[in-house]
């Protein structure tokens, strides 16, 4: 009775981005190749499991990939949320090489990067002046998605009036879901100035003749 198993293969897992942000586009590929150089084996056949922990992420086709080599290439995932994924890739076997599941690869999803940009209404202002400050906060990496808790990408603070000097105004991006925080500080400074005024000058008689009494009066708007 001699008995043949198969030959041992080799199955070595890489990704597109590694870490990735959430959302991001992420191609997981299963490299798969005869585990030994001293005979001539075929190209290995079959098809490549993917999964995430015990979780199937689907199934692909090897392709030769040269060299004695083959390649399956999962269907491009931003699904995945934001952790670390033990991700592994379990090969069929063919009629030549036995089933095998390679080792695993640690696929790091990383909150989304986010940049936020404060501006004013009105800089400078004066006194009473009513003055809007408005965050708009985007993603700046090469995820899919944008920050949410916000509209249109922005948030405006109601309208307020400032004392007079400088003030150091500062917004602040607090994340929700899987985003990073992000803040700005306007520029220079919010500047409220004093109030503008006019003067005007009048006299109850002019002209006056001598002992004559006048009532100067100033009016100052």
């Amino acid at each position: 009775v001699i008995v043949v198993s198969g030959a041992p293969a080799r199955v070595a897992l890489t990704s597109s981005a590694n870490p990735a942000e959430f959302s991001q586009p992420v191609t997981v590929s299963a490299l798969v190749s005869p585990n030994s150089s001293t005979v001539h084996l075929p190209v290995p056949t079959g098809t490549v499991q993917f999964f995430d922990g015990s979780e199937s992420l689907g199934t692909a086709t090897l392709v030769g990939a040269g060299g004695g080599d083959a390649t399956a290439t999962l269907g491009t995932l931003t699904t995945l949320p934001v952790a670390t994924h033990t991700i592994t890739a379990s090969y069929s076997g063919d009629p030549v090489f036995a089933p095998i599941t390679g080792p695993p690869l640690n696929q790091v999803i990383a909150n989304v990067a986010t940049v936020t940009k404060v501006a004013s209404s009105a800089n400078p202002a004066d006194f009473d002046q009513a003055i809007t400050f408005t965050a708009t906060v985007h993603q700046r990496g090469p995820a899919t998605v944008e920050p949410t808790g916000l509209h249109d990408g922005s948030a405006a603070l109601a309208p307020l009036k400032l004392p007079t000097g400088n003030h150091s105004v500062r917004a602040e991006y607090v994340p929700t879901g899987n985003f990073s925080e992000s803040g700005d500080t306007l520029a220079s400074g919010q500047e409220v100035r004093r109030a503008l005024t006019t003067a005007s000058i009048s006299s109850s008689v002019n002209p006056a003749t001598t002992a004559q009494q006048v009532t100067v009066s100033a009016t100052v708007t």
